[in-house]
């Protein structure tokens, strides 16, 4: 069995792509716009002279792919990210964000959303963007960078949260789709380099302001909810000493609402449900459970940039960045939540439907045969619910760049960085009882509760036969904390490199570097239970019970409840919250990983003429040396106890990379591409600790849990192709085809492991061979030019990605396969834009078809859904007043596309619908 595992570490050891419709269909739809496109723009502008003509006299890579200028339209912000993309070393996509606020995003993630090949994962909590993901590869092959520095972050993927990113306090955004020996290591799929602004870049002193109201169109519908926020930004770029100073402050405030209407059905286990319910001999399985509510909250974030440039003399020049964000929401949960799954076999089941032996329809009614007598619960459970949803993400990071020229051929520049972020998430929930009375005393239902249930409806039909909203039929029961975590990374890094020019001859620069970089990240996995024995449950004071939590607004059948008021109830029945890592699985749950990485590299830049046409490019090495140390504490599977563990672990990679650029006929670029990349696997993975469980008693139905600090990273070969015909001003179109042969994956594994002749089925993550992953990439972008006034403002802005893979996951707890995490078929997104006068409006449509991912949850092991496919819908458009003022109106998910996880069978995994999103405000440049 490939990888390894504590438990046998412990006690043994041992234990060219496929042609395809859709991509044939997606490439005569890319060669015929090649084709045809360059048609329509007859009087297009001159292209004029090409700056692959001149020598390659920049050393200095990261310095030439600065996507930033003052701009004023989204046209311009497209123009700039256009010259970033024709003119970079490798193959790159960009975003120019200078122009402060003309995308109609409200994070980093959902402006990247609109480059090709890179589609955006949406926070379930607020609906918005808050992950990407690159080439159809999970999130976590995926490098995010802050002016080419590592990051801290509270994923446990690794992956920075882009949402913690105001657009108004980044630069810009570039896109590395292939690597070079230059870059860091840690992408397979990409690596995004978000960048702060360069103030010397700016003509003359410039303040950026912004205020804006939001409105939700659900919060206006739901009965606690907020319809309404609010959000301000200002930035002020300013330089002095002859323009040798730059330096930027930007500010950004906001405070939106939060508001969603959910319904849920637990996932399915086989091992517990298979019964024939249908009469008709084939056994099928039955969810855990169902639960339907809404959530409202606030989501407040500040965001804090500081920038100084500093450029004495053409030989040295000094930049020094520092970035605060402060996100903290609160959501506020009420709904009815029906558990199916405890001693299941009491229930009956009528009306039964199934497809792929999973029920998808049926009335469930409890038929309590054993156990009754003594007030005891068993079978179907009624009970209504509030909880409180509380994350608090602080991010600080702080870099300082200095390049000195001792001579007009070298350039020698020094990196040191600082990154640190502090988290805390947890999910108090307090449920009710539904009882009987006796003699005025309540006692436990025995019989007769029912719940009816239709997961394959959108959105889903659930309905019960008792009275939820009664306050002496429900009473609180029980206080969970189900998950809590409290923690920290914190990154140190240090990078030098040397870079000398030619001054002819085929190679035009070396460049050589080190780069050293130690990360501590460390998470405590809190919990805390209480509960209240059914004879001593009183009544909910009236105080305590609010309004229907739905309000006006329609959703399903959902069958009425009693909303009552969280922090009421846990004052009058449990007190302050005092969660603690006192059991076993809170603390193997709770881990420190320190990495160490050291990488050398060296790149020679290249370029010359073939045919009398330009060409340039890269080859080079780099070599890693990364070293983990994983401390948890592990459960002895004999005797329960809890023992200390540390596991080091550590690996070298070499990685070469060539890149070739060839530039015929000044409008056309041809790009090459092959190298070896790494991607580290996710953080929480490298866990030292497990937990043990045994079903049936000591001995007896036993399982293990845990992470495996033994992995090694993601590795691949890969090769690109890339072809770019730039036909007009504001125009061009390309297409990039992308092939990785991933020699190692990492994934969930069950195993057997027989310890002291007990069998234990053990989960974790292992390594295992890869498989291939092929993508195809096209854009265009046009403006109208030739369109006569005022028409010739008109523009597009459209890219396609598709994707195919023969990887295939394995289900946490079943044999059951997957498709590859993430990955999604196709995706596209097209942008209709006019920018003429005063006027700069566009429209944006995204759609990504469906993908498999994990359910949202804990741990490991939360089980696999498929994404349904989705569309959204973005709007936006200013008017200049004098002044430099502009009125601007903007809006969201204007066709209230709902968020969907669904189970392989069809049926409804999670159903949120989060409404549309309206903006209003002033803008002000000068």
């Amino acid at each position: 069995m490939p990888g390894r595992n504590k438990l046998s570490d412990h006690y043994q050891r041992g234990t060219f792509m496929r042609a395809n419709r859709n991509l044939v269909l997606a490439a005569v739809f890319i060669l015929g716009s090649i084709v045809v496109l360059p048609a329509t723009a007859a009087a297009r502008q001159p292209a004029g002279r090409s700056k692959a003509n001149a020598p390659q006299a920049k050393t200095a890579v990261t310095e030439s792919l600065q996507p930033v200028v003052v701009t004023a339209t989204y046209a311009e912000s497209l123009q700039s990210a256009l010259n970033t993309k024709r003119y970079a070393p490798v193959i790159v996509d960009a975003l120019s964000l200078a122009d402060m606020g003309q995308l109609p995003d409200v994070n980093v993630a959902a402006a990247l959303a609109r480059l090709p090949g890179i589609a955006t994962e949406r926070d379930p909590n607020t609906g918005s963007a808050s992950q990407i993901a690159i080439g159809g590869m999970p999130e976590e092959l995926t490098l995010g960078e802050l002016n080419g520095a590592s990051l801290a972050t509270t994923t446990s993927t690794g992956n920075i949260r882009y949402n913690m990113f105001p657009p108004n306090l980044i630069g810009g955004a570039v896109v590395y789709k292939t690597p070079m020996a230059s870059l860091n290591s840690g992408g397979i799929a990409g690596t995004v380099d978000l960048r702060t602004i360069r103030p010397l870049k700016f003509p003359r002193n410039t303040i950026i302001a912004s205020i804006e109201g939001d409105y939700s169109s659900l919060g206006a519908k739901l009965a606690r909810a907020s319809e309404f926020g609010w959000r301000a930004d200002l930035t002020y770029v300013g330089k002095a000493l002859d323009d040798k100073l730059g330096f930027a402050l930007g500010v950004s405030l906001r405070s939106d609402p939060i508001q969603y209407v959910e319904s849920e059905f637990d996932q399915y286990d086989p091992a517990a449900d298979y019964q024939d319910l249908t009469g008709n001999g084939k056994p099928v399985m039955a969810n855990y459970g169902v639960f339907a509510g809404t959530v409202h909250g606030i989501d407040r974030r500040q965001g804090l940039m500081a920038a100084l440039q500093w450029r004495p003399s053409r030989k040295l020049s000094v930049y020094v960045d520092g970035f605060y964000s402060h996100a903290r929401y609160t959501e506020y949960q009420n709904g009815f939540l029906s558990n199916t799954a405890n001693g299941e076999f009491t229930n009956s089941y009528t009306n039964v439907t199934a497809l792929d032996q999973q029920i998808t329809s049926a009335t469930i009614t409890e038929e309590c045969t054993f156990g009754c007598a003594q007030g005891e619960t068993y079978g179907l459970t009624m009970q209504d619910f509030a909880a409180e949803s509380t994350r608090d993400d602080t991010f600080e990071d702080l870099g300082t760049q200095v390049a000195w020229h001792p001579s007009r051929q070298n350039t020698i520049t020094a990196n040191l960085g600082w990154s640190h972020v502090d988290y805390l998430s947890y999910y108090p929930q307090i449920t009710t009882d539904y009882v009987q009375l006796a003699n005025g005393v309540p006692t436990n239902v025995a019989n007769g509760q029912s719940l009816t249930e239709n997961a394959l409806t959108s959105p889903p039909q659930i309905a019960t036969n008792v009275n939820l909203t009664d306050p002496n039929l429900n009473r609180v029961a029980s206080l969970t904390v189900p998950y809590a975590h409290d923690g920290h990374d914190t990154i140190f890094q240090q990078k030098l490199s040397f870079t000398h020019a030619f001054r002819r001859g085929l190679i035009n620069s070396v460049s050589v570097g080190v780069r050293a970089v130690e990360r501590r990240k460390s998470n405590i996995q809190l919990s805390e239970t209480a509960s209240i024995a059914v004879p001593n449950q009183t009544v909910l004071p009236a105080s305590a019970i609010e309004s229907s939590a739905l309000g006006s607004y329609v959703f399903g059948a959902i069958p009425p409840f009693m909303a009552f008021n969280f922090n009421a109830a846990m004052q009058r029945y449990f007190g302050p919250l005092d969660m603690t890592a006192s059991t076993a699985a809170d603390q193997t749950g709770s881990w420190t990983i320190r990495n160490k990485t050291l990488a050398a590299f060296v790149q020679a830049n290249y370029g010359g003429r073939l045919f009398g046409w330009p060409f340039d490019g890269n080859i080079g090495v780099r070599v890693v040396r990364t070293l983990n140390t994983s401390a948890s504490v592990l459960q002895d599977p004999i005797s329960s106890l809890l023992v200390p563990y540390s596991v080091v672990n550590d690996y070298t990679n070499a990685l070469p990379s060539f890149n070739f650029n060839y530039r015929p006929w000044k409008q056309w670029v041809f790009r090459l591409s092959a190298a070896e990349a790494i991607a580290r696997p996710q953080v929480d993975y490298l866990n030292a600790g497990f937990t043990t469980y045994c079903a049936g008693g000591p001995g007896v139905s036993c399982q293990a849990y845990g992470g495996n600090p033994h992995l090694k990273p993601f590795k691949d070969k890969q090769v690109a192709v890339d072809a770019e015909y730039y036909y007009a001003k504001h125009s061009y179109t390309s297409v990039s085809v992308f092939y990785r042969d991933l020699s190692t994956w990492i994934e969930t594994s069950q195993q057997s492991v027989a310890v002291n002749g007990v069998n234990y089925q053990f989960f974790q993550p292992v390594n295992q061979s890869g498989g291939y992953v092929a993508s195809v990439d096209y854009t265009l972008q046009n403006q109208f030019n030739w369109l006569p006034s005022p028409f010739n403002g008109l523009g597009v802005y459209a890219t396609y990605s598709y994707n195919q893979t023969n990887i295939r996951n394995s289900e946490d707890y079943s044999s059951q396969r997957s498709g590859l995490l993430g990955l999604s078929k196709y995706t596209w997104v097209t942008t209709m834009y006019y920018a003429k006068g005063p006027i700069d409006a566009h429209v944006s449509y995204e759609y990504r078809s469906s993908f498999a991912r994990t359910l949202p949850g804990e741990g490991l092991f939360s089980g696999f859904a498929i994404n349904d496919g989705a569309g959204y819908l973005d709007a936006q458009v200013s008017y200049r007043l004098p002044m430099g003022v502009s009125v601007v109106v903007s809006g969201e998910n204007l066709t209230e596309t709902p968020y969907r996880l669904s189970y392989t069978n069809g049926a409804n995994g999670v159903y949120q619908q989060f409404g549309r999103m309206l903006y209003f405000g002033f803008r002000y440049r000068e």
